[in-house]
């Protein structure tokens, strides 16, 4: 087993306050202000973060009740660092057959009695 470096440890031991914090039921505005300088410092070591810690992190900015607006930019921001560590971009052209497929979408110009169908 590899040895942590002071930098994994602290980015892990950030993560597990993280995931306190976000399972709160009703935060305290000093509360709030401690969530967001956490996801703030994550979100500058989003680069020296394991997959594993990134899917901890996904998991517990999703628990937050009423998210604020960092609290989704930087869930979005691990998303997306996430699916670049997947190369999720190239699988966008891929079709899972079966019965609840994408709808296509109808043109601008169509009336809307035929977008229906």
């Amino acid at each position: 087993m590899a040895m942590q470096t002071e930098k994994q440890k602290e980015n892990a031991l950030l993560i597990r306050e993280l995931e306190a914090f976000c399972h709160l039921h009703s935060p305290s505005d000093q509360d709030l202000r401690f969530r967001a300088a956490i996801e703030k410092t994550l979100y500058l070591n989003l680069a020296d973060l394991e997959r594993g810690q990134l899917v901890r992190v996904v998991e517990a900015t999703c628990s937050i009740d009423f998210p604020h607006s960092i609290d989704r930019n930087f869930h979005d921001a691990v998303m997306d660092r996430l699916g670049r560590s997947h190369n999720f971009k190239a699988m966008r052209e891929i079709q899972i057959p079966g019965k609840w497929g994408p709808q296509p979408r109808a043109k601008a110009n169509e009336p809307a009695d035929q977008k229906r169908k």
